[in-house]
């Protein structure tokens, strides 16, 4: 359980300085629609992994459209914006998950 929420916490900041270099503006408002669309796909997506489906890429491309529709709409930009912010965003998540798997 202590892993989770240190993945959860993680995945909130990692996010939201990657949005926040994408928008330069309202870090606050930032941190919290990184904090909420993060608290709805990360839950999710660890349970549908552990629990239903194990295809780890299948579920990340998942997380990105889903977080890509999130943002698109908190943003108020287009989708292809959304959708690229999304893919670097949970790019950058996931390749300090495996750093941080491999410490």
């Amino acid at each position: 359980m202590y892993s989770l929420i240190i993945a959860w916490i993680l995945t909130i900041f990692i996010e939201f300085i990657v949005i926040w270099g994408f928008k330069k503006k309202y870090p606050f408002k930032l941190l919290f629609y990184s904090f909420i669309v993060n608290s709805i796909t990360l839950p999710l997506a660890s349970y549908t992994y552990f629990y239903i489906y194990s295809n780890l890429i299948m579920l990340e491309v998942l997380v990105i459209i889903i977080e890509g529709l999130f943002l698109k709409y908190l943003l108020n930009i287009d989708y292809k914006m959304a959708m690229l912010l999304s893919l670097v965003a949970n790019l950058s998540t996931f390749l300090v998950g495996v750093i941080w798997g491999y410490l």
